[in-house]
């Protein structure tokens, strides 16, 4: 009995500490299945985003955007949102925009990702009808999960992009 009673507590030890390192392999396999489903939803974010400028489709577009969203237009003024990209779809008609490279997604946090990838403008024009060629940009895309951690929705913050010199 005394020897059983020797034994018992380091059976215990060893089932608390399996149990432990178990838990703590479930919730890691969670964190990841997590980021995995996150990842996914922000190219889909990226996509729609893409596709909404593509098309000339505004409430697309803006569904990709955070409600505080505004961009710089280069002359020193703050654009609103719905007006930035019905004023550029005015003399950008043919202006396309397409992933060539996705370089990554990074989180910063479990609700902020940057979005990093190479893409190509076609299409575009100097606003005298000048057509401008093919170019390549890299650029990052700030996205933040808006409504919750499981059920939340990925969304532009803000990007930068830069012309790729060849």
């Amino acid at each position: 009995m005394k020897k059983l009673l020797m034994i018992l507590p380091l059976v215990f030890l060893l089932c608390f500490t399996f149990g432990f390192l178990l838990s703590q392999e479930v919730a890691e396999e969670l964190m990841e299945t997590n980021q995995n489903a996150d990842e996914i939803a922000i190219r889909e974010t990226m996509e729609k985003s893409i596709n909404g400028l593509n098309n000339h489709d505004i409430k697309a577009h803006l569904s990709t955007l955070i409600e505080d969203y505004e961009t710089w237009s280069g002359r020193g003024e703050l654009k609103a949102r719905e007006k930035n990209f019905t004023e550029l779809w005015k003399w950008q008609k043919s202006a396309m925009y397409k992933v060539v490279e996705e370089l990554g997604i990074s989180f910063i946090s479990p609700d902020v990702a940057l979005y990093k990838a190479r893409f190509e403008r076609t299409g575009e024009i100097e606003k005298d009808g000048t057509p401008i060629p093919r170019n390549e940009r890299q650029g990052v895309w700030i996205l933040a999960k808006k409504g919750g951690k499981w059920l939340g929705k990925w969304l532009i913050a803000a990007w930068y992009t830069r012309p790729i010199e060849e």
